[in-house]
Formats: structure tokens, C-alpha cells, sequence
């Protein structure tokens, strides 16, 4: 949102690689899973002076803290490096707090009516023209969460896959709610994401509806928004986070998930969750908001749009908690807050060249904020395949009223790419695998690939993989698919590459019962790693040395 052993006998037995006995000898991994190549920049802290890409920190503006519904924030420093920012802030409206929205806000504000739900506002959304070539979000929309700072402790997955923390670190369980809230937007033929789908660009500038025709309606982000998650934990989060050092960590984020160029980033944004006990922009302490998103320009990577999200729990009944859902619904406003946001960054991608009112630039999500709860306006859960989730209602200009279901707009071409099985390998044996990705349009498509095993490469135009692995271990591989028509889609995907062995097999043994028996197992592989060897069917009394190979022991009984 914006601002809201008998008898001695000759014994005969083979011991190698026969029928009789099987010999298992095994290579560890050299490297846990190993990340995928990305560059990871280090946090900033509340000074962006700190930060490697404040080459001219004092011409990049700070957060106020305590600004008002509406205010805008911006600064043009010059930088040259990639990544470097070059307008550090576009626009930003926040969404105010529940408490500042009945104090004055809903009042104040020309295009929130205290009847904004149910009656039409004195205007409807107008599209602004762009901002930096950027209306709005034109493909499938991507979301990265990015939980900052080394407050979030400890990682861990669980059984939904979604990455969590401990819950002294995440108390109200913030990171694996929005994680399944973005998982299951575009699922369950959930219809509240076609509401946005009606506003598009390469319209005129101030109009108010967009032809069933245009190209550049905002997508439906079928599948699921969810393109990555990363818990930076370079430094701690700062407690009281600048604007500036909340751009800085979008551009960090860029940087970490290898959204390195404009293609890239064109239908992305940032969601930088600041962890509990923290005051990003004055969340919860000076400022009367729950969350804002905005825009920067950068040096090679394009415009981002980001959004600063809170931990809303610390705000508790002034930031939604229980809106919607009363004593069981402890999360409604970090999820009403967040939608909100989103489905203003998807219509509005840089603030403010998407669709606003023209008279004081308020987004879909604010004119529709705390209308109430339920029937076809209101604040309400939505059942996704991933849970169901408290959503507010946005702007619908086709209704002329708040919405929590439409039609779906939506024509843009889309990227469909299949996620490959996890890839199993051998150290100097050649490898292939073929990327399956089809665009909607037969437009020609590049495919990238981050944390590739060495050796292997991939072909940007045909997306196949190939090569002799050289390098033992787990690596997580990144995947980037683009069209001409600037849609992406991303996966990532594991590639064991074991080492190859070589067990040279002895001929056949003779040992004397009651006497000492010793046999070593020669075994190489290909890349020096420390390797394991197991042995079924040895006789009584025979045992071999797991880290050795050495075949030891004094045989107890006859037998062949």
C-alpha cells in the first residue's frame, strides 16, 4: 500500500564386486549445496554512506519519518556504477494506518470518500503517461521478498517448502504467510487479480479505461507471483531504516537475484521486510502508516520498484490485525497491507506514471482502504490453493466501485518455462539437459543460467545445457527466460554432481578359518574426494574399514 569360525579349513570366497559379496564404495560432495552465482551486495546501514553504492550519498535523499499521506520523497545524485542509483525515489504515497485514516486521512483526501466502498469517488483512476517508460506491470508479476537484516536469526524450510525463522525471530509468523500468499495468487481461479487487470499502458495520457485489445493490461500472474526469496543477512537491519537505505537494499536484492538489466526487471518488484522491533521510515513510532512501495532509476538495471513492508504485527490493531478474521486473525493486516501494496505496484509500477487519481494521485489499493468487511466491497478472505487469505478490496474503474472480483483483461504474451527434476551427475562424464520454455507469442526467447556445476554451459538461444562436469557437489542453478516483448520467468533447480569411481576388483581370496585375514580395496575417483566403502557378504568375522577399504578380521566359519 502506499502510506495505510570348527575344524581349521580352507576357506575360498570372493570378495569384490561378485555375486557373494557386494562392495559399495561412495564419494562425499565436496560443497553443500552451493548457492547459485549471485552477487550479493552488503546491507546498507541506516547511513547509505556505508553502503558500496552511495558513490554520492549526499545527494541521495533521506526518509523523512514522519511524513505526511501524500508526500513525496526524490533526489537525482549521479552515479555511473551498474546497479548504482540514479533517482532514488519517484513517488511515494503511504497507506495510512487505520487510527490516521479515521483522524483525518479519509477526509482529507479527495478520492477517499468515508463511502469509497459502496459509491462511486468524486474521480476515477486516470493513466499518468508512465514514469521512466513504465506504466504499469505489462507481464505476469514477479515478487521477491527479501527479509533484511541478521535480526531473522536461524533459516529453515518447512513442509510447504516456504522458508521460515525461529519464532523468537518471527513471532507472528510473517515470513511463511506471505510467502503462501504470493505462492497462491493465480490459483484456485481466484478472480480477485483480474480486477487489476483491467488498467494497462500505451494509452492516452488521463484516460480512464483500456480497449479489450491493448497488448499491455496488467498480467494475471498465473501459477503463482512468487519469483524468490532471500534473507540478507550481511548486517543487521537498521532500526531505523532511511528511504535511501530501503532503496539501496532493492537494488541489493537486484543485485542478489541476478535482475542485472531493464529486461529483468521490468515486471519485478522488491518487497523489503524489515524484521520485528524495527521502525523502517518511522513504521509504528513517528509515522502514521503501514507500508509504502515507490520506484528508483538505476545504472544498467533499469527502474525497481520496491516496496517498504514492515513487520505489521508491531502495529497490531492500527495496521488491520483482526480486521477481518476478529481474535483469530492476528495476520489479516499483514496480508490486507501487502495486497495492498502489490496490487498498487502491478497498476502503478513507478510511482506516479500508472493509474492514479489526477487530483491528488491516490492508487486503486487506497481508495479502497478500511471500507469495511465483506459483501462485494469490503475486506475479505480469499481462498487460494495455498490457504486463504484476508485481501482488501482495490478500485475497479469498470464498477466504479471497490472489488474483490472481475473480469480478467489480461492479453499480454507470457513465458511458460518448466522446472527441470533435480539433475543427478558424474564427475567427467558428459552431460546434457534441454530447457523446456514456450512463449505465447513465438517470440524468440534468451535463456540464463546462474550456479551451473563447471564445466557445463548453457545455450542462451536453444536453452540447452551441456558439458563434463568437472567439480563435484550440490549446486542450485538459477534460471532466467526472456522474450523481445520484456516477459521473464525464472526457476531454480539442483545438479548432484558425484565423483566418479574406480574400484580395481581382486581376483578371488583364500583364508584359513581362526586365521587373520587382511585384503585392501583399491579405489580412486575423479575429483580427490574422501570416500566411503561398504561391503555385503564377507565372511563371518570379516569386516572393512569404511574409510580405509582395508577387508580385516579372522574368518570364524567355512564357506564359499
Amino acid at each position: 500500500m502506499k502510506i495505510p569360525g570348527s575344524p581349521r579349513r580352507r576357506l575360498l570366497f570372493s570378495a569384490v564386486l561378485l555375486a557373494v559379496v557386494s562392495l559399495v564404495v561412495t564419494s562425499v560432495l565436496e560443497g553443500k549445496s552451493s548457492p547459485a552465482s549471485h552477487v550479493t551486495a552488503v546491507s546498507p546501514s541506516s547511513s547509505p554512506a556505508s553502503s558500496p553504492q552511495a558513490e554520492t550519498p549526499a545527494a541521495v535523499p533521506q526518509g523523512s519519518g514522519g511524513s505526511p499521506p501524500g508526500s513525496r520523497k526524490g533526489g537525482t545524485p549521479t552515479v555511473v556504477s551498474p546497479g548504482a542509483i540514479q533517482n532514488a525515489a519517484k513517488s511515494n504515497i503511504n497507506f495510512p494506518t487505520n487510527d490516521a485514516w479515521n483522524n483525518g486521512v479519509r477526509k482529507s483526501s479527495p478520492g477517499n470518500s468515508a463511502s469509497a466502498g459502496n459509491a462511486s469517488p468524486p474521480e476515477l483512476l486516470s493513466y499518468r503517461g508512465g514514469n521512466s517508460g513504465i506504466g504499469v506491470t505489462t507481464g505476469p508479476p514477479k515478487v521477491y521478498l527479501v527479509f533484511w537484516g541478521t535480526q531473522w536469526g536461524a533459516k529453515s524450510v518447512d513442509a510447504d517448502g516456504n522458508v521460515t525463522f525461529s519464532v523468537t525471530a518471527d513471532p507472528s509468523g510473517v515470513a511463511p504467510k506471505l510467502q503462501a500468499m504470493f505462492k497462491g495468487l493465480g490459483t484456485n481461479g481466484e478472480t480477485w487479480s483480474n480486477v487489476m487487470t483491467q488498467y494497462c499502458e500505451q494509452v492516452t495520457v488521463n484516460a480512464t479505461s483500456c480497449p479489450d485489445s491493448n497488448g499491455s493490461h496488467v498480467g494475471y500472474p498465473t501459477g503463482g507471483a512468487l519469483a524468490g526469496v532471500w534473507n540478507d543477512d550481511t548486517s543487521a537491519a537498521p532500526g531505523y531504516a532511511t528511504q535511501a537505505s530501503l532503496a539501496f537494499e532493492a537494488v541489493s536484492a537486484a543485485q542478489h537475484f541476478n535482475n542485472t538489466t531493464p529486461a529483468l526487471n521490468r515486471n519485478v518488484q522488491y518487497v523489503i521486510v524489515s524484521p520485528t522491533g524495527t521502525h523502517p521510515d518511522g513504521f509504528n513510532a513517528t509515522s502514521g502508516f503501514c507500508a509504502w512501495h515507490s520506484g528508483l532509476s538505476t545504472v544498467g538495471y533499469g527502474p525497481l520498484a520496491y516496496t517498504n513492508l514492515p513487520y505489521i504485527p508491531d502495529a497490531g490493531a492500527s495496521c488491520g490485525a483482526g480486521y477481518v478474521n476478529a481474535s483469530s486473525g492476528l495476520l489479516d493486516g499483514l496480508t490486507m497491507v501487502e495486497s495492498h501494496e502489490y496490487a498498487e505496484t502491478i497498476t502503478d509500477q513507478i510511482p506516479s506514471g500508472g493509474w492514479t487519481t489526477q487530483s491528488s494521485d491516490l492508487e486503486n489499493g487506497d481508495l479502497c482502504s478500511w471500507v469495511g468487511v465483506g459483501g462485494a466491497t469490503g475486506a475479505q478472505n480469499i481462498s487460494l490453493s495455498t490457504g486463504t487469505f484476508a485481501l482488501q478490496s482495490t478500485w475497479s474503474n469498470s464498477s466504479a466501485s471497490c472489488a474483490v472480483t472481475g473480469a480478467s483483461f489480461a492479453k499480454q504474451s507470457a513465458i511458460s518455462l518448466t522446472t527441470p527434476p533435480g539433475q543427478s551427475a558424474t564427475a567427467q562424464t558428459l552431460f546434457t539437459l534441454q530447457i523446456t520454455a514456450r512463449d505465447s507469442v513465438a517470440s524468440p526467447m534468451t535463456f540464463r543460467a546462474n550456479g551451473l556445476p563447471p564445466g557445463l554451459n548453457l545455450n542462451s538461444a536453444t536453452g540447452l545445457i551441456t558439458g563434463t562436469p568437472t567439480v563435484s557437489g550440490v549446486f542450485s542453478v538459477a534460471l532466467v527466460v526472456t522474450d523481445n516483448a520484456g516477459n521473464a520467468a525464472s526457476t531454480t533447480f539442483n545438479v548432484a554432481v558425484k565423483n566418479k569411481i574406480i574400484v580395481t576388483a581382486p581376483p578371488s581370496q583364500n583364508a584359513v578359518v581362526q586365521t587373520p585375514f587382511t585384503l585392501q580395496i583399491s579405489a580412486s575417483n575423479s575429483g580427490g574426494a574422501q570416500m566411503t566403502y561398504s561391503a555385503t557378504g564377507l565372511p563371518a568375522g570379516l569386516v572393512i574399514g569404511s574409510s580405509t577399504g582395508l577387508i580385516s578380521g579372522t574368518p570364524s566359519s567355512v564357506g564359499a
